[in-house]
């Protein structure tokens, strides 16, 4: 995890060359936009991340739209889709940082 200003980017460990990348494509075609592992880290909007403590969310705000990451239709089974949605305060978008 590296922040730069108010944004931060989350780098997993093991694979410290991946970063957490959002498919804006997918978002812009399905109104729900997948999360994955990205094997090109960059400083675009799509890899910048905010941590807001007060909604428990990890959000994305490419183009300025504030999405959160999303549990995909609630799923929480392993394997589950993890993408970005708009906000909608349900619990599929409450996240906890554990370090």
């Amino acid at each position: 995890m590296y922040t730069s200003g108010s944004y931060t980017s989350f780098l997993a460990r093991m694979w410290p060359a991946k970063a957490l990348d959002f498919h804006v494509a997918d978002y812009n075609r399905n109104g729900w936009g997948k999360v994955y592992l990205s094997s090109n880290p960059h400083t675009g909007d799509n890899q910048k991340w905010t941590i807001s403590h007060w909604h428990n969310a990890i959000e994305n705000h490419h183009e300025g739209k504030g999405l959160r990451l999303d549990l995909r239709d609630g799923n929480t089974n392993n394997g589950a889709a993890v993408g970005c949605d708009e906000p909608n305060n349900s619990p599929d978008q409450e996240w906890e940082i554990v370090t």
